[in-house]
C-alpha cells in the first residue's frame, strides 16, 4: 500500500515537474512575430517595394487585421509549435521537410530559363510592353510555367511593375499562384471551365494598363475573340497554350502585331525558348 502511494505522489511530482518546464520562458521562446517580420522584410525585399497590410492581406488572403496581429504579437502557437519541433530534427532533413513544403517559384530568373541569359533578357523585355499581344505556346506543358514565370517577375519589378488580373485553367497546388490570376483547378471538366470564364471575363474586358494572363482558357472563348483583341489596346495579354488550332485561329483573326513565344520542356529540366515578332 505504502508502495502504491509513493508511485502516485512521483508521478505527481514529475507531472509538476513537465508544467514548470513548459512554462520556462527559455524553454519556448518567443519567436513567431520576429519570424514573421523576417520574412516579411524578405518578401519587401524581394518585390522591391515596402509591404503593406493591404499587399500582404492580397497576397495571403487573410484579412489586415489577422496581418497586423502576427506583425505585433510576440507568440504565435502554432509557429512556435511547428520551429519547435523542426529544430529537433538533424538541420538538412528539417530544411528538406520545409523546400518539400513549398511550391515552386516559376520566375525568369529561375535556372530553369536564366540558363540561357539571351532568352531571359528578352522574355524580361516583354514587359516594358504596356499594350498589345503575345502569346506563348508549345506542345508540352511548359507555357504554362513561362506565363506564370512573366507574372511572378513582374510583381518583382518594384515601381515599374503593373497591376495583374487573368485566368488559369490549372491548379496552383505545385507552384505559386500569381497574384490577381483566378484559378479554375478542373481542366476534366470544359462546360464547367467556360461558365468560370464567361463569369470572369466582364471584370477584365474593359481594363487598363494591366498585364492579363489567360492560360489554357482560348478554347472556351471562341466567341470573346473581338473582345479580347480589343482589349490589347489598352492592356498587354498574355495568351499561353498548347499549340493548335485555337492559337492558329486567334491569330488569324489578330490585325496587329503580336510576340509569338514558343517553349519546349527539355529532359534535363530546363526549357528553350524562341521569341519572334510578327
Amino acid at each position: 500500500m505504502g508502495g502504491k502511494h509513493k508511485d502516485v505522489k512521483n508521478e505527481l511530482h514529475a507531472c509538476d515537474l513537465s508544467e514548470l518546464i513548459s512554462k520556462s520562458p527559455g524553454y519556448r521562446p518567443k519567436r513567431g512575430s520576429r519570424l514573421f517580420n523576417m520574412i516579411e522584410s524578405a518578401l519587401a525585399d524581394e518585390y522591391r517595394r515596402k509591404l503593406t497590410l493591404k499587399a500582404l492581406s492580397r497576397l495571403s488572403f487573410q484579412s489586415i487585421s489577422t496581418i497586423f496581429g502576427w506583425r505585433t504579437e510576440s507568440r504565435l502557437d502554432q509557429i512556435e509549435t511547428l520551429l519547435f519541433f523542426l529544430e529537433r530534427l538533424p538541420e538538412t532533413k528539417g530544411w528538406d521537410i520545409i523546400r518539400q513544403s513549398c511550391r515552386t517559384l516559376p520566375t525568369l530568373s529561375h535556372y530553369s530559363i536564366s540558363w540561357n541569359e539571351t532568352q531571359a533578357s528578352t522574355l524580361a523585355a516583354l514587359l516594358r510592353d504596356k499594350s498589345g499581344l503575345s502569346i506563348i505556346q508549345s506542345k508540352d506543358s511548359s507555357f504554362g510555367y513561362v506565363a506564370s514565370a512573366l507574372g511572378h517577375s513582374n510583381s518583382r519589378l518594384g515601381r515599374d511593375a503593373v497591376p495583374m488580373c487573368g485566368i488559369d485553367h490549372r491548379s496552383p497546388e505545385r507552384f505559386v499562384p500569381v497574384d490577381g490570376v483566378l484559378y479554375l483547378e478542373n481542366p476534366l471538366e470544359p462546360e464547367r471551365i467556360r461558365k468560370s470564364v464567361l463569369a470572369a471575363w466582364p471584370a477584365i474586358r474593359n481594363l487598363k494598363g494591366h498585364l492579363v494572363l489567360l492560360t489554357g482558357c482560348l478554347a472556351h472563348m471562341h466567341d470573346l475573340h473581338r473582345e479580347l483583341l480589343a482589349l490589347t489596346k489598352n492592356c498587354h495579354v498574355v495568351i499561353a497554350e498548347q499549340s493548335g488550332e485555337d492559337l492558329a485561329k486567334l491569330r488569324n483573326c489578330a490585325d496587329l502585331p503580336c510576340h509569338v513565344v514558343t517553349t519546349k520542356q527539355e529532359r534535363d529540366g530546363r526549357i528553350s525558348i524562341n521569341v519572334q515578332r510578327l
